[in-house]
């Protein structure tokens, strides 16, 4: 499922839900707060409302594949301090 624009996300936790509904991740960008804008595309452009009502079935290790993907780019994307 595509959809017209890609979804733009700083949360790591609703990236990874993203990405495990189906989602592709386009390119992460980095901000000057230090966190990263996720760009996702092929997810419901209402996927917040999904969320909040709880309406978003996921399988457990899909979910889990994806977490360890962002969470990897997060790590590789880290500055030194």
């Amino acid at each position: 499922m595509s959809h017209s624009e890609p979804l733009v996300l700083t949360d790591p936790k609703l990236t990874a839900l993203a990405i495990a509904i189906g989602g592709r991740l386009l390119h992460a960008k980095p901000l000057p707060t230090g966190r990263l804008e996720f760009h996702v595309d092929g997810v419901p452009p209402d996927l917040y409302e999904q969320v909040i009502n709880d309406s978003v079935q996921v399988s457990a290790k899909r979910f889990i594949d994806a977490m360890e993907s962002v969470l990897g780019l997060i790590a590789s994307r880290r500055r030194p301090r």
